[in-house]
């Protein structure tokens, strides 16, 4: 189980004969406080559907990947600015992450870097001529 702060390694096991159904964990039993027996359903619940093979993790956190293309005549500055607006706009809980990887997380990291190579630049122009300005 993957929790905001922490990561829970939950391992049960139980006799071959409930592998079979899922129906046979309403015949498995906890300790509860001061060592009652309590049926698993009391704390959690179980439905039976479709799941992924596998769960994907960036680190230790469970995550899903969104792929995009850019539209004829849109910069990636201008599809990144627009991701981080629907994210506000729909009101992402605080307890997701966005991150962007590939071109688009190379593009954020160099805006990063712009005011230090603007300023270089001009540092450099101011000593090359010999004078500041």
């Amino acid at each position: 189980m993957y929790k905001p702060l922490n990561q829970y390694h939950v391992v049960m096991e139980v006799e071959p004969r409930f592998w079979q159904n899922p129906d046979s964990l309403r015949y498995i039993y906890i300790n509860g406080r001061g060592g009652v027996q309590v049926p698993l359903s009391a704390v959690c619940s179980f439905i039976s559907n479709t799941t992924p093979l596998a769960v994907n993790h960036t680190g230790q956190f469970s995550s899903v990947t969104i792929s995009f293309n850019l539209q004829p005549g849109f910069s990636l500055g201008e599809a990144v600015d627009e991701i981080e607006a629907a994210a506000h706009r729909i009101g992402m809980p605080s307890t997701l992450r966005g991150t962007f990887l590939g071109t688009a997380q190379a593009f954020q990291a160099s805006l990063k870097n712009e005011p230090i190579l603007i300023l270089a630049a001009r540092v450099g122009r101011v000593h090359r001529a010999g004078h500041f300005v």
